[in-house]
């Protein structure tokens, strides 16, 4: 029917199944606090130092980020598929 639509649903579907993955999330939230931890006991004469764990600590959470708008776009593409097959079967009727 609407192809990129359909592959919106099953990226969602996938990411999902990545952000409900305890190993997946542990690992995520157990590297935020290392880079936390870094950051937090870095010297304050190394602001170059600082500034790649805040880069590390925005790239983490930008991944967890592109999960949930996989999955927002999934849903998205969901709820245009529904409505695209009962325009359909309202006009094939």
């Amino acid at each position: 029917m609407e192809p990129d639509l359909e592959a919106d649903v099953i990226r969602a579907r996938r990411a999902a199944e990545l952000q409900g993955d305890e190993v997946l999330q542990t690992a995520y939230n157990q590297i935020e606090a290392d880079l936390l931890h870094s950051l937090l006991t870095s010297p304050q004469r190394d602001k170059e130092g600082q500034l790649e764990l805040v880069a590390l600590l925005k790239l983490n959470r930008r991944y967890r980020d592109s999960l949930r708008r996989t999955i927002e776009q999934g849903k998205v593409a969901s709820e245009r598929l529904s409505f695209l097959k009962r325009v359909q079967r309202r006009f094939a009727a």
